[in-house]
């Protein structure tokens, strides 16, 4: 089972993060990178697809034992076999191979930011999808264990959002107020600089 409960590793690791060397041969691409830098719209539509079918391919979510943290499983229908990694709704982190190759280092694009996974892309839907199977097999309990769990993180994510709206609006208020401090200055010098009668003995005459 690939489960985990800790976000993985940052510390760079993969062969695609070294450095190349004078008179070294480039690094070798994994296949993931090759397909990404070969169509990257193509490839990030493919793992939207992916994404959306989460549910219908196997998957179903549960609450972690920590805030905003799910653990999504995938059954293998051939032997019954159950895969489940660790999401982080809050930090936009998964367990899965192919979030955590990029966060050893193994970028998709060359120095590139990290591309969500499917398991977070799909995360809304799955919920949603898992809510209503609940719901019809009559599990009240996991139904309203996962609908609190899914809420708490809405909520925190709203705040986020309104400090983050209320934030700018205040950097764009101080600045306002900045450039406007700056132009009355200005235009103060230039005032002061304006050729003028003397006030002086010399000019009372």
């Amino acid at each position: 089972m690939g489960s985990a409960t800790q976000p993985p590793p940052t510390t760079p690791r993969s062969h695609a993060s070294v450095t190349q060397q004078p008179g070294q041969q480039p690094p070798r691409l994994s296949s993931t990178q090759k397909a990404y830098r070969e169509d990257p719209d193509g490839f990030v539509e493919r793992l939207q697809a992916r994404a959306n079918s989460l549910y219908p391919d196997g998957y179903t979510v549960r609450p972690a034992s920590e805030p905003h943290r799910f653990l999504v499983a995938h059954t293998n229908p051939k032997d019954g076999t159950v895969t489940e990694y660790t999401v982080s709704a809050w930090e936009e982190r998964c367990t899965c191979p192919f979030y955590a190759r990029q966060a050893n280092g193994e970028r998709l694009a060359d120095g590139g930011p990290l591309l969500p996974c499917k398991h977070l892309v799909g995360l809304p839907a799955l919920v949603r999808e898992t809510w209503r199977q609940h719901a019809r097999d009559g599990d009240v309990s996991a139904l309203t264990a996962l609908w609190r769990h899914w809420m708490v993180f809405v909520a925190a994510r709203r705040r986020r959002r309104q400090i983050a709206e209320w934030t700018e609006r205040r950097q764009q208020q101080q600045q306002s107020h900045a450039d406007c401090v700056t132009e009355q200055t200005t235009q103060r010098k230039e005032e002061s600089n304006e050729p003028g009668r003397c006030a002086g003995s010399c000019c009372a005459r």
